[in-house]
């Protein structure tokens, strides 16, 4: 079969989260055995790119946003070239067919901002994911997660929370120190009851 790979890389407003964001596209199809280095050539194109972006001044560096968009790729794991583009902001993942996600996606891509992972296979999130303290959005509806790790209390930036969808049945008794969660969609789940916490 084919493999469509979208690679996003733009310039956004700080404030703009990725249910509005704009982005502009280059999408490449290839077959077979070509895919993955495809994949390797995306990885690298945005990479170059995002390096170019050093030269500007600290100002504008403020004023955007790096956004690597690898959706409907039918990828099973992440590519470890990702791994190197450690100040990324947001990453879009949706659609693929991933079970889990790798630690080091806590220990290397620490600027995330938001992270969207809607329509996977997700059973659990890394036990570091509480080491993504910038993250301010997460999109990880329609997955099958059981659980949320106990460092999920440490996302103290996170705003909005997207889980509708999975196979919850508790959340973290710590949940509810999540002071700047603004919005919340957790239906769909098995949740008979929400942390004492929760509210606080």
């Amino acid at each position: 079969g084919k493999l469509r790979a979208r690679l996003c890389y733009v310039d956004i407003a700080e404030t703009s989260s990725i249910s509005n964001m704009e982005t502009e596209k280059d999408t490449l199809t290839e077959t077979g055995h070509e895919s993955d280095s495809t994949l390797h050539t995306i990885l690298s194109s945005f990479k170059h790119q995002q390096i170019s972006q050093n030269h500007k001044t600290e100002q504008e560096d403020q004023q955007i946003n790096h956004v690597l968009c690898l959706k409907s790729l039918d990828l099973s794991s992440l590519p470890e070239a990702i791994f190197d583009l450690t100040h990324i902001r947001q990453l879009v993942l949706d659609y693929n067919s991933l079970t889990s996600l790798p630690d080091q996606v806590c220990t290397s891509l620490t600027h995330l901002r938001i992270l969207s992972v809607l329509g996977n296979d997700l059973e659990e999130l890394p036990t570091l994911f509480g080491n993504l303290s910038t993250l301010r959005e997460l999109h990880a509806s329609e997955n099958c997660l059981q659980e949320l790790p106990d460092s999920f209390s440490k996302l103290k930036e996170l705003r909005i929370l997207h889980l509708t969808g999975n196979e919850l049945r508790t959340l973290p008794s710590n949940f509810g120190y999540l002071e700047q969660l603004k919005t919340f969609m957790v239906d769909e789940n098995h949740l008979k009851t929400l942390p004492k916490t929760f509210g606080s």
